[in-house]
C-alpha cells in the first residue's frame, strides 16, 4: 500500500468553499420556510381565539339576551382590547411577546341590549411581517374579514 505524502492529506480549499457554498444555499432555503411555518402557526392562535371569543358571545347571549360589551364577562379581562402572546396567554396591555391584538369593537347597544359586534385581530410586534394577513376580523353575523395580500381572506382564514 502506498503511503500518501504528508501535503495530499486534508482537504483542499476550492472543497471547503464548495462544502460552505452548499451550506449556505441550504440555509437560505430553510430559513425562509421555517418563518413562514411560524408565522402560520401564530396566525393560528389568533384564529382559534377569535373563533373562541364568539363562541362566548354566544353563549352569553343565549344566557343574558345580550351580547358581552367588554371582554370581562367572557374572559374575566377588563376593557375592549386584548393581547395575544404566542403561547396563547391573553392580557390587557401589550407586552415584547405579544403577537395579535385583538378588539372587540362595533358594539351595537339599544335599550342596554347589545345587538352586535366585531372582533379584529391586528398583527404586532414580529408577527406585524405576516404582511399576508396583517388583521382577521369576524361579525356577531359570522363574516368573516381579511386584510393583506392577493386572496387575504382565503389565505388568512385557512385553518
Amino acid at each position: 500500500m502506498k503511503k500518501r505524502p504528508m501535503h495530499d492529506q486534508g482537504f483542499t480549499l476550492v472543497e471547503m468553499l464548495v462544502t460552505v457554498v452548499i451550506m449556505l444555499v441550504l440555509i437560505a432555503i430553510a430559513v425562509p420556510s421555517y418563518e413562514g411555518i411560524t408565522r402560520n402557526s401564530k396566525r393560528q392562535v389568533a384564529l382559534r381565539l377569535l373563533t373562541d371569543i364568539a363562541a362566548k358571545q354566544e353563549a352569553q347571549r343565549t344566557k343574558t339576551r345580550s351580547y358581552a360589551a367588554t371582554f370581562d364577562p367572557l374572559l374575566g379581562l377588563t376593557g375592549t382590547t386584548l393581547y395575544v402572546a404566542s403561547n396563547g396567554t391573553l392580557a390587557t396591555a401589550s407586552s415584547d411577546s405579544s403577537i395579535y391584538r385583538i378588539e372587540l369593537r362595533d358594539i351595537v347597544t339599544t335599550s342596554g341590549i347589545t345587538r352586535s359586534y366585531s372582533l379584529l385581530a391586528t398583527a404586532v410586534g414580529k408577527q406585524a411581517k405576516d404582511t399576508a394577513c396583517a388583521s382577521m376580523g369576524l361579525t356577531s353575523s359570522g363574516i368573516k374579514t381579511a386584510s393583506g395580500g392577493a386572496n387575504a381572506l382565503k389565505v388568512c382564514w385557512e385553518l
